[in-house]
């Protein structure tokens, strides 16, 4: 089955491709480079299922396989609206952002950029825990090593990323001698799983999941920001102790990234997406 998923005004194919790439899970997903195409397990209503989004400005393309419940159908088509941001209105996010010297170019090159989420909200918050205080390339060599460790093969050839129950029942010292990830994000991953496990829900609000994400051991500030930014969709969200956005606005301090980013507010999400697209861009140009 293909559908179609309509995009209210454009998508930037280019900027949305190149987030996908960077943030790929290795044996997990499948980047088609030539037809732009994404192909990865998504688990709904108790089916775990392989799902294509074709990337384009509008609409995207989405195929499930053949005989999937409409009704699962229609769910998958919910989560990847959410995951491109496709009902995002930009133009008053545009209009507001555009008044900042800083952010003005960035808008006039990327216009239609949205905030590219994610499709599942445990393996957003695991990899990001995995992904704290390395390289990206660093972090995405650890995460292929927890999903070829611990997670579950499917017939089409893809791996199911370990779910919290697999990852709760683990022993952190064993998840260390596995995939040689530092102690302390070891009982990290472990710990966020287990919590999960006990009834952790990472939905909602910021205001309502900060403090719980923020009571657990080993998991500060740059984690909880970046969720509420890609699993929360907060259009306000921002992860302030990033090190793009403090080289952008010359700070020092999470606080002095917040105090100047007060004026992005209430898009500073999207003001970030740009930064990032923006340093990802000029990165590409040097190493070109």
């Amino acid at each position: 089955m293909t559908a179609t998923i309509p995009v209210n005004g454009s998508l930037d194919v280019d900027a949305t491709w190149a987030t996908l790439v960077i943030h790929s899970v290795p044996g997990a997903e499948h980047l088609d480079h030539e037809t732009r195409e994404l192909t990865r397990l998504l688990d709904v209503d108790g089916h775990t299922l392989p799902v294509t989004v074709g990337i384009a400005a509008d609409p995207l393309t989405l195929t499930c396989p053949d005989g999937t419940d409409p009704m699962v159908e229609r769910r998958i088509a919910g989560i990847v609206h959410a995951w491109f941001a496709t009902d995002a209105d930009l133009e008053p996010i545009r209009r507001h952002l555009s008044t900042d010297p800083l952010l003005a170019p960035l808008i006039a090159s990327r216009p239609h950029l949205r905030v590219t989420g994610y499709p599942d909200p445990f393996e957003a918050a695991a990899v990001t825990v995995i992904g704290q205080r390395v390289s990206i390339a660093a972090a995405r060599t650890f995460i292929a090593r927890v999903a070829a460790a611990h997670g579950s093969p499917h017939p089409c050839g893809l791996i199911r990323f370990p779910t919290a129950t697999v990852l709760a029942g683990i022993d952190p010292a064993d998840l260390r001698a596995e995939v040689a990830l530092p102690p302390a994000r070891c009982a990290a991953l472990v710990g966020l799983a287990r919590a999960v496990t006990d009834g952790l829900r990472l939905e909602g609000t910021d205001a309502a999941l900060r403090p719980q994400l923020l009571a657990l051991r080993r998991i500060g500030p740059w984690t909880a920001d970046h969720l509420a930014l890609r699993v929360l969709r907060d259009p306000d969200a921002l992860p302030a102790s990033d090190l793009v956005p403090m080289r952008a606005l010359g700070t020092r301090t999470a606080a002095q990234t917040r105090a100047l980013a007060d004026a992005w507010s209430p898009y500073r999400a999207y003001a970030t997406v740009h930064l990032w697209a923006g340093w990802a861009a000029a990165s590409r140009r040097i190493e070109g």
